[in-house]
């Protein structure tokens, strides 16, 4: 799978693909639901060669680290409440859902803020990508948005 084939792509400062992020904004994506959808890139053979894959949607992330594509039925390596970034840039949400295309929008400016510094893991969902490394790679690398976004 090509890059313009993902949502969003973080490249390393070496220029090598250090992420890949993909977005499904279904309403209460769980984590059968994300383990099931890495199970079908695998199975499609549009595993990406990136250490991460992060699938996001509007009320959950959820992160796999170096996992082998040969493997299908692999949970993530950690999970993570998504509604508290969308709060962060969107305080009078109320209970309406975002669209697709603001969902998308949101998420570029959480990573761009990543990758600038404006955002510190101080807090979740941040902490989690920091301990299992993806914070760092966020913050020196860059964002590439792809032709699927």
């Amino acid at each position: 799978m090509s890059t313009d084939e993902y949502d969003f792509v973080v490249r390393g400062s070496d220029g090598s693909q250090a992420a890949i992020i993909e977005l499904k904004n279904a309403q209460n994506l769980t984590r059968k639901d994300a383990t099931q959808f890495r199970r079908n890139l695998v199975v499609h053979g549009f595993v990406p060669s990136a250490p991460y894959l992060l699938l996001l949607s509007q009320d959950h992330g959820y992160l796999w680290r170096d996992k082998k594509p040969s493997k299908l039925e692999v949970p993530p390596d950690a999970e993570f409440r998504m509604d508290v970034v969308i709060r962060r840039y969107v305080r009078d949400l109320g209970q309406r859902r975002l669209s697709g295309i603001e969902f998308e929008l949101l998420v570029l400016q959480w990573l761009d803020d990543l990758n600038t510094g404006l955002v510190a893991a101080t807090e979740e969902p941040e902490r989690t990508l920091a301990s299992l490394g993806l914070f760092n790679l966020l913050r020196g690398g860059s964002v590439e948005v792809g032709n699927a976004a």
